[in-house]
């Protein structure tokens, strides 16, 4: 079985809609007290069924690994 060969700009489309679908769980109910300090881990729900979990202080540097992936 050959594997399929992306076209430039379906790669480009892949990868734009890929970036499009990965979105954050949800954050606690406002009767929940909100505490700045606390560092909980959150989880990435990742395309293809991936979840990815890591601390709030970690998104910046997930998200520029994300932006990147596909240089």
């Amino acid at each position: 079985m050959s594997k399929q060969r992306w076209f430039i700009d379906q790669k480009k489309q892949h990868v734009t809609s890929w970036r499009a679908s990965v979105h954050i769980a949800e954050t606690p109910s406002p009767a929940e007290p909100f505490s700045p300090v606390v560092n909980e881990p959150v989880t990435l729900f990742l395309p293809g069924g991936i979840r990815m979990c890591c601390h709030p202080s970690q998104l910046t540097v997930v998200f520029r690994a994300l932006k990147h992936a596909d240089t």
